[in-house]
């Protein structure tokens, strides 16, 4: 978990192939979680649900 205490999920920035979904190590929101970081990936669109948890908040 980041120190912001929020998960990070989405593509990692400056490597197009490579999609993260770090979160606590509960399961709870594992199942929609995985549905929607696999949307992002297989439909190539960007789940706008996910914006505030994209890694790229760490370099904004």
């Amino acid at each position: 978990m980041p120190k912001d205490g929020f998960p990070i999920l989405g593509p990692a920035g400056n490597c197009p192939n490579l999609s993260m979904a770090a979160t606590h190590r509960g399961v709870t929101l594992a199942s929609i979680l995985g549905e929607l970081v696999t949307e992002g990936i297989l439909d190539r669109v960007t789940v706008r649900m996910l914006e505030p948890y994209r890694p790229s908040r760490f370099h904004e």
